[in-house]
């Protein structure tokens, strides 16, 4: 496939929606992901690293500088008739010339070392531009000061995600309506006439310090798989948050149920000729719990909570804690907190109970809760991407031997369908995104999204037992913070922890586990007598550079725990007692 050829598959309608393509894309998003698919086929990044400081052109200090330039000039849309500007757009189109009227194969089946190539080669061209794009949607996905000029630009240009023109999450919020829940999910696509099932582009907050690939070589945005693969939905809401710019998230663990019983688990299906079954989690913990004394109760850990800390941010709850009457329950509580509620709620949900979460088997649901409205909050659900797999080790572990032959293979019968990844803006440049056990463990098909988007924290809602860093979450959180750059937050039930201490004869009360590139790991242990754990995090200024030696000016974001302490309610239900 030549040069022109992929373009024009990857933007049947042309770069402007016309049927033409010699016309550069006046889309910033647009540009990146062809660029971006040349630069990947190609490897023509590595060009960057095998010359830098010496020979590409690119890696020079004034070729930086006039790539700032044209793409300041693009991304205030500043093209007047006369002046400097005017030079800025014709360079673009140049460039864009010489990368079309390339008749070049893209992946050639003999060519020479990229390092051998000549500096007017038409990979340079597609770096440039692919540069230009990135420069060009700098704070991309995340909403500038309300009296900025550059804010009434990008909302003329449709330049504020979710998102980018097409996402009607925020025009078509009921402002004043009260339904307890609004699925709002922005596009999962910021490109206008690239079609996804070629290629989808995100914002993007981390750049990797390690390792030579596509990703490194970008600071706003990120190159993401088709359509098909698996869906990233950045989700930004526009609305008041008074505790936006703060650089500490505050965030309740709260390591429920604190009982776990063998009839919890239950043998679903008949054996297979292989030798495997299937298997499936009744929440026996729930049976004894009215959902608003359990909404009541969860309001109480905040007030206590709030004893040590002048806000609570943010909730957080393991696989499977919850139903979703018991989840509607403790949103529709905290939506009776005004001002002074919590952003966001993220519990792992299983199916049986109403909506929302009633028709899916197990994921992580997540409320965004606006600041400025009394009755509107945002929900979305994440399905697990993996199932359970219970082998006889873990079966003998969490005693459950009565319920399930440990001679055998037990598989989750969780319900496995179109993928999604959500990505949530939670303060100024950051974001993060949930994983639901397996998922953090295994490298396909999401965790392909995570290393190119690069969220600011990924949480792992778990049902395992004590989280030790030399056990599997601590490996795998490890891997994830080196690349991209991650915090990685992994919480348990306090339940299984326990039948995991009968058969090891332990006390562990190990119930999460922290983990960032700069401070490493950190074992969250579950005092007796206390229902939850308070987590400070904090998030500090870092200062990240592109193969090609560009700087994002220190402002990314690595998030680091500040401080964990107990939490415990004045008055304890028996059902909590533990």
């Amino acid at each position: 496939m030549k040069v022109a050829e992929l373009i024009r598959h990857a933007m049947p309608e042309g770069t402007r929606g016309k049927g033409r393509w010699r016309d550069c894309p006046w889309w910033p998003p647009d540009l990146f992901a062809v660029t971006a698919l040349l630069a990947e086929r190609t490897t023509a990044y590595t060009i960057l690293l095998s010359a830098y400081g010496r020979t590409c052109e690119l890696c020079t200090e004034q070729r930086r500088t006039r790539l700032q330039q044209v793409a300041r000039s693009w991304r205030r849309d500043d093209w007047p008739v006369n002046g400097r500007y005017r030079k800025d757009k014709a360079y673009l189109q140049k460039l864009w010339d010489r990368l079309f009227n390339c008749q070049s194969e893209v992946c050639p089946s003999e060519r020479a070392s990229l390092t051998e190539i000549l500096p007017d080669d038409w990979r340079l061209a597609a770096l440039e531009l692919m540069i230009i794009a990135d420069l060009a949607s700098a704070g991309v996905g995340f909403y500038p000061s309300k009296d900025s000029d550059e804010r009434l630009n990008w909302i003329k240009r449709g330049f504020l995600v979710g998102g980018f023109e097409g996402a009607s999450t925020h025009d078509e919020r009921a402002r004043g309506s009260s339904p307890s829940y609004q699925a709002q999910h922005a596009n999962f696509n910021a490109c206008k006439f690239v079609t996804p099932a070629v290629a989808c582009v995100q914002p993007k907050t981390r750049t990797p310090r390690v390792g030579c690939t596509l990703r490194s070589l970008s600071h706003h945005l990120a190159l993401l798989p088709p359509d098909g693969t698996v869906r990233a939905r950045w989700n930004v809401y526009e609305h008041k948050m008074e505790r936006a710019d703060s650089h500490v998230f505050n965030l309740l663990a709260v390591p429920f149920p604190y009982s776990v019983r063998g009839s919890s688990f239950v043998n679903q299906d008949s054996i297979s000729e292989h030798g495997q079954g299937l298997f499936a989690v009744r929440q026996t913990w729930l049976k004894a719990v009215p959902k608003e004394a359990f909404a009541a109760f969860v309001m109480q850990l905040i007030a206590a909570a709030k004893r040590e800390v002048q806000h609570v941010d943010g909730i957080v709850f393991p696989e499977m804690a919850l139903d979703g009457g018991t989840y509607e329950a403790l949103v529709n509580e905290l939506m009776q907190a005004g001002d002074n509620r919590v952003q966001v709620l993220v519990a792992g949900v299983l199916g049986g109970g109403e909506q929302p979460a009633g028709s899916f088997n197990n994921a992580a649901a997540t409320t965004v809760f606006c600041q400025d409205e009394a009755n509107v909050c945002f929900f979305s659900m994440q399905k697990k991407h993996h199932r359970w797999k219970l082998d006889s080790s873990q079966i003998i572990q969490y005693s459950l031997g009565e319920a399930l032959d440990p001679e055998i293979d037990w598989w989750e019968n969780a319900r496995i369908d179109n993928r999604d990844m959500m990505f949530y803006v939670f303060r100024k440049g950051a974001c993060f995104t949930t994983l639901v056990c397996e998922d953090l463990a295994r490298a396909d098909p999401g965790q392909q999204v995570i290393r190119a988007i690069g969220p600011n924290i990924v949480i792992a809602l778990l049902m395992d037992g004590p989280q030790l860093g030399a056990r599997w979450p601590g490996r795998y959180a490890m891997g994830l913070a080196d690349d991209p750059g991650s915090s990685v937050l992994s919480l348990t039930s306090l339940g299984l922890v326990l039948r995991s201490n009968l058969h090891y004869g332990t006390n562990s009360r190990a119930v999460g586990l922290w983990r960032d590139a700069t401070s490493g790991t950190r074992q969250l242990d579950l005092p007796a007598g206390s229902q939850a754990l308070l987590l400070s995090l904090t998030s500090r200024c870092t200062t990240e550079y592109t193969l090609d030696g560009r700087s994002d000016g220190g402002h990314a974001y690595e998030w680091v725990l500040s401080g964990c302490l107990p939490v415990r309610c004045d008055e304890v239900p028996t059902w909590a007692s533990h």
